[in-house]
């Protein structure tokens, strides 16, 4: 589609329908914006280019950019679908101008720390390569310099894979599917197929990186047109661990113990980006390089200090039930969970039955703590309380007689927090004014954790 001339809505203006909007005024088209929140729909400013929308009007309009995070079904897009309007996403809008290589990763757990593994895999090669999506930066603010001798490694999430038309990767990776965002979506049947749609429009020539443990997604990803690569734990895989060791296809690249980041879910991340930096004919050895340099995202069960001779883990990132139970199952020792937050729709007695035995107590904060607690109970899950504030919950947390606490949600952070990165750094924040609170001193990706 041509935008010259055109009238397009970016709805939702937000740092992605920002990026969509200035990308579009380049290229001649006249913007409208509108938000449901009427303080983001302020901040349009007449200097920008782009006008603000008065009331929810369709009239003249030719095309709808849809940021993340806005629910598909909303009146406004029902009535642009109704009356033919394209309704599209930031990613897909960004895919029209690029000419470059495209990875893109979804899962619903892991899709940063593996979008940034590949970044570094591709940057030790030498290769020009930009990080791109829902990990912070927009497709839509490199999408016209991307050339093609330049690799694109996009983090795709449900909300925006739901509003792509022609999205093609050349490289498309699944890592994982669990139940999340059941606040946005009707059922989980939603989500997967919104996720599914990584595969939609790849063709014999491209490749499908899928994870080889998840039975469901073996399942859902039979029939794909693109050749697949499975990573796994078991040789039967193409990028799988044995012996200490990490293979491709056969081949040891390097040692398990090379990889900083902790737990089986890191490792099945870890052999995700291989597999893809070795379809793109990354050397081995640039490839372990990344691996024994890479730092973490920050967020992401970072061991932040200790305070009573117990290690403090934030894992705010932890923002569903399965990833709070992955963060749950790499802790070592006797452990707290301090958890709640705004409330998904996911539910909670999962939560409890899947925890390791070595979880002990929970502490409950945050608007859903009445479904946290439910769900507990419900699980015959007893070793429980409920505080106020974040700093009550941790310091009660710091008080039991535990090895360690482990700040893992499994919630949203918008009724307190306006996103999971503000929420990770009030908690060490929090955790720093605690009596005898020792600094960790370790190193993280210090780049943009939103």
């Amino acid at each position: 589609m041509k935008f010259y001339g055109k009238t397009v809505l970016v709805y939702g203006y937000g740092k992605s329908g920002v990026s969509a909007s200035e990308l579009l005024l380049r290229n001649g088209a006249r913007v409208l914006v509108w938000d449901d929140d009427k303080d983001a729909l302020a901040l349009v400013s007449e200097k920008s280019g782009a006008v603000r929308m008065c009331a929810a009007e369709l009239a003249g309009v030719d095309l709808v950019v849809v940021s993340p995070g806005v629910p598909f079904d909303t009146p406004m897009l029902l009535e642009a679908r109704l009356r033919g309007i394209r309704v599209i996403s930031e990613i897909e809008l960004g895919f029209t101008f690029s000419d470059a290589e495209l990875i893109a990763v979804t899962g619903t757990n892991g899709k940063t720390t593996v979008s940034m593994l590949i970044y570094a895999m591709l940057k030790e090669a030498g290769r020009a390569v930009k990080l791109l999506g829902n990990s912070g930066n927009p497709f839509c603010n490199e999408a016209e310099a991307l050339t093609e001798n330049t690799t694109a490694v996009v983090e795709a999430s449900s909300f925006q894979l739901r509003g792509i038309r022609h999205f093609a990767p050349d490289i498309a990776v699944f890592l994982n599917l669990e139940e999340d965002h059941l606040d946005y979506h009707k059922d989980f049947w939603e989500y997967a197929g919104a996720k599914l749609r990584i595969f939609e429009n790849q063709s014999e020539s491209d490749a499908a990186v899928i994870n080889d443990d998840d039975k469901r997604l073996r399942e859902l990803t039979e029939n794909l047109k693109a050749r697949k690569i499975r990573f796994g734990s078991t040789a039967r895989s193409d990028a799988y661990a044995l012996d200490d060791g990490v293979f491709y296809k056969g081949e040891r690249l390097f040692d398990v113990a090379s990889i900083r980041l902790r737990g089986a879910h890191n490792l099945s991340n870890v052999l995700a980006a291989t597999a893809v930096a070795m379809e793109s004919g990354v050397h081995p050895c640039a490839i372990k390089r990344a691996v024994e340099n890479f730092l973490p995202a920050r967020y992401r069960n970072e061991f932040i200090g200790t305070a009573g001779n117990k290690k403090i883990f934030n894992d705010s990132k932890g923002t569903n039930v399965a990833s709070t139970v992955t963060a749950a199952r790499a802790a070592e020792g006797e452990t707290v969970l301090i958890l709640g937050g705004s409330d998904k729709g996911e539910d909670f007695s999962r939560l409890f039955a899947s925890l390791p035995k070595n979880v002990i107590y929970a502490v409950v904060t945050g608007d859903n703590a009445p479904s946290v607690i439910e769900g507990a109970l419900k699980a015959g899950f007893l070793k429980l309380s409920h505080r106020a504030t974040l700093f009550d919950a941790l310091e009660y947390a710091v008080s039991l007689p535990v090895k360690n606490v482990l700040f893992s949600p499994a919630s949203a952070s918008f009724d307190r927090y306006v996103s999971y990165a503000e929420r990770g750094e009030d908690f060490s924040r929090l955790a720093s004014g605690l009596k005898d609170f020792v600094p960790s001193g370790l190193p993280v990706y210090d780049g943009d954790a939103h």
